[in-house]
């Protein structure tokens, strides 16, 4: 398996946005909403790359096989460290 990370620059963001909504949901999901707080989630999308840029920092985007599926990622990288 293949693991790539990259700089999410502006045309990627939509992707990072995805990613992160695909994310609340199983947080919702598997740990119920009561225990996170998504106050705001929708605008802070939005606002990506704010504040993330320049000398502030960087969103980097991972993917496994060319997928960006979180899961995905996740399940290599575990993979990867019980092989290695």
């Amino acid at each position: 398996m293949t693991i790539t990370v990259e700089n999410a620059e502006d045309f990627k963001l939509d992707s990072v946005r995805a990613l992160l909504r695909e994310y609340a949901t199983y947080l919702n999901d598997s740990v119920g909403e009561e225990q996170i707080s998504l106050e705001n989630f929708e605008t802070k999308l939005a606002s990506l790359p704010v504040p993330y840029q320049g000398s502030n920092g960087v969103i980097l985007l991972a993917s496994a096989n060319g997928e960006h599926g979180w899961n995905d990622c996740a399940k290599a990288a575990a993979s990867s460290i019980e092989q290695g």
